[in-house]
């Protein structure tokens, strides 16, 4: 039996949905203290509060108190435990990035591959001639006269530049792609989380001694399996609400991210990358810089959202408690640049 079939049989017809009310945010944990280990449970507290308000957020759901806990939660969980172990880890269900991506990211990571090669390869996709041509010619390089050939773009971009154009045309079509309820409802939230995770990936790589560029790649894909486990709801489940527990946040957030990993390996994508995501859906984000700085980055790209939406304030408690002067710089550096 194929998953569609098999969450189709799963999942039944539930209530629709009841009237909006202000969203509940959770409490903040009572943990105190200065040491380490406490400081570090503080954390995992934190991330998991941002977590739940964020996801609540994300689908619509601005209840006073959570959906309790049901049947269709657990199905719904066991679905994508499924999914996250399967051969595919749910890649046949998002668009996968044109073939010429993972050869071009491989060839960055060549110092010696020579700027008409890249050319060369970039020709392959139209999309992407396009997308590398508007950059050279946008107001940040500023190129003398207009640039009309790849090459020429090649050359103003330099391989850095390159990187990002490629990212960011490689996981597009994956958000502009959605037709089910819940990932259509999600995904232009979840684009914008990923492009400022990338970009607080970006900024604390360097003080964290993590590849800037393998940290943009991650903080782009950590939420494809995000993606995945909506369009997989949506294939099986034809109510309004979704199940929005603690349970079910946390368990879901570790699911979708392990079907991250299993994509990115699908994709091709660098093993440091794959690795980074595994870690963070573990809980295990401590073991290397760049899944610090994942996890670090993440916490700021829903934090920046909620506050741009007025769900929570940029100087309240909620926002602040657990965070590093680091990634509070960085939080609010990226609010200057919305406003800018």
């Amino acid at each position: 039996m194929s998953i569609k079939s098999w969450i189709s049989r799963t999942f039944g017809r539930t209530e629709e949905s009841s009237p909006d009310v202000v969203v509940r945010k959770p409490e903040p944990s009572p943990i105190s203290g200065h040491s380490v280990a406490v400081a570090q449970t503080l954390r995992v507290h934190h991330a998991a509060d941002i977590n739940t308000l964020f996801y609540r957020w994300l689908i619509g759901q601005n209840e006073q108190t959570p959906q309790p806990s049901s049947p269709l939660e657990k199905q719904m969980l066991d679905a994508l435990d499924i999914l996250s172990t399967s051969e595919m880890g749910g890649a046949n269900l998002v668009p996968r990035v044109p073939a010429v991506i993972p050869q071009l990211l491989k060839s960055l990571r060549d110092e010696t591959i020579s700027a008409l090669d890249l050319a060369r390869q970039i020709s392959h996709d139209i999309v992407l001639v396009a997308e590398v041509i508007h950059e050279a010619n946008s107001p940040f390089y500023r190129p003398a006269k207009p640039i009309h050939n790849i090459e020429n773009a090649v050359m103003v971009l330099g391989q850095n530049g390159l990187r990002l154009v490629i990212a960011r045309v490689a996981f597009r079509p994956l958000m502009n792609a959605q037709t089910g309820h819940f990932a259509k409802l999600a995904a232009p939230k979840i684009w914008s989380q990923s492009e400022i995770c990338a970009e607080a990936c970006k900024m604390l790589a360097g003080p964290q001694r993590a590849d800037p560029f393998l940290a943009f790649l991650a903080g782009l894909i950590q939420n494809v399996g995000m993606i995945v486990a909506f369009r997989l709801i949506d294939r099986g489940y034809q109510g309004k609400i979704l199940p929005d527990s603690d349970h079910f946040c946390h368990a879901f957030y570790r699911l979708s991210r392990t079907i991250s990993a299993r994509i990115s390996r699908q994709w091709e994508f660098p093993v440091q990358v794959e690795q980074s995501l595994t870690q963070l859906a573990q809980g295990e984000w401590g073991r290397q810089p760049l899944s610090e700085v994942l996890f670090m980055s993440d916490q700021i790209g829903k934090l920046r959202l909620l506050i741009n939406s007025r769900i929570i304030q940029e100087d309240e408690y909620f926002t602040t408690n657990g965070m590093s002067p680091a990634a509070l710089a960085c939080l609010h550096t990226l609010g200057e640049k919305k406003t800018s």
